[in-house]
């Protein structure tokens, strides 16, 4: 029975989640104290106009710089336009250079409205929890820019400067977290192997085109088996795992356990890497095993012994997956 929808503590618990989040926060927190702080200085109408008139220009051309570098990249660019922004208007009193910091401050934004405002939440999210990834996201925004709003309302600022120079220490913290996460862009994409100790397929799922292993590309298996197979023999020579593999474009993680009938290694085959998709892969092997405890030990070579795995499959790995099917479809899982 596939797991719809996807429970709220899912989300929230997912590392990418809660960095994306905490920028998310600390950016508009970073608006809220602009706001506050330069409407008390000079023309803040005109202002706030090329703000505004910065950010409408340059939407669609961020948005299309979204796709070519990805959304951390636009993000931190964005955030460091607002820091750079802020110091012109802290240190110029020229007229002209005011209202281009204002611009520059609307250009800024233009990053985040497709980024973090919007394309990240759509690339994290699967296909029953758009709409609260988007909730979710739009809360923060709020809160970020209460917070701020409030902290330039009471706290009494002698000079732009030091305003500047909290606004850089807000930057530095809102992007701290997004260094110890994977770009949104692109989507995540998994295949999925369980394979005993002696080479033989146990499980597999491929979360993009659900084929079965006989019309699977033969290669693609038997480098599959070949990593595994020095998976092993690392393990067996150097008493260490070795937990991630690159090639090429392709991550290659792996865990493994011990059964009674022997050793069992889970390997995902995946675009991007992160500390989230091996402790999923960790969840999944033990769920798998207590699950199966009883076929494991009587297993002879059949992979259809272990059918039901798509259910905890679809469970532990289905939250992390974009906004696309990614379930099989029900009649297709009692065939």
């Amino acid at each position: 029975m596939d797991q719809f929808p996807t429970p709220l503590r899912s989300i929230l618990n997912r590392q990418p989640v809660q960095a994306y989040l905490t920028a998310h926060f600390f950016i508009y927190l970073m608006l809220g104290i602009a706001f506050t702080t330069i409407s008390q200085t000079k023309d803040s109408t005109l202002f706030w106009f090329f703000v505004f008139f910065g950010d409408m220009i340059f939407v669609l051309p961020m948005g299309w710089l979204s796709d070519r570098i990805g959304r951390k990249n636009l993000i931190v660019i964005g955030a460091y336009g607002i820091v750079i922004s802020s110091l012109i208007v802290g240190l110029t009193t020229n007229d002209a250079f005011f209202y281009f910091s204002a611009f520059l401050l609307g250009i800024s934004f233009s990053t985040m409205h497709v980024s973090i405002d919007s394309a990240v939440w759509s690339d994290l999210s699967p296909l029953d929890s758009i709409g609260r990834y988007y909730a979710i996201g739009f809360i923060f925004l709020l809160q970020g820019v209460g917070v701020g709003l409030l902290i330039g309302i009471i706290v009494p600022f002698p000079d732009l400067s030091i305003v500047c120079y909290l606004l850089i220490a807000i930057a530095i913290v809102a992007l701290f977290p997004l260094f110890f996460v994977s770009d949104s862009y692109e989507p995540l994409d998994l295949f999925l192997l369980l394979v005993s100790k002696s080479g033989m397929l146990m499980f597999d799922y491929d979360f993009e085109h659900k084929e079965p292993i006989s019309e699977k590309d033969l290669a693609l298996v038997t480098g599959a088996l070949s990593a595994i197979s020095t998976f092993f023999e690392g393990i067996d020579e150097q008493h260490t795992a070795l937990d991630l593999v690159r090639h090429g474009d392709v991550f290659i993680v792996q865990t493994v356990t011990q059964t009674k009938k022997g050793d069992i290694v889970a390997t995902l085959f995946v675009n991007k890497a992160s500390l989230e998709l091996q402790n999923k892969l960790d969840t999944f092997l033990d769920s798998f095993c207590q699950m199966f405890e009883k076929e494991i030990i009587s297993w002879v070579g059949q992979p259809s012994a272990f059918k039901r795995g798509i259910d905890i499959t679809e469970e532990i790995f289905g939250p992390l997956l974009p906004s696309k099917t990614i379930f099989r479809d029900s009649s297709k899982k009692d065939e």
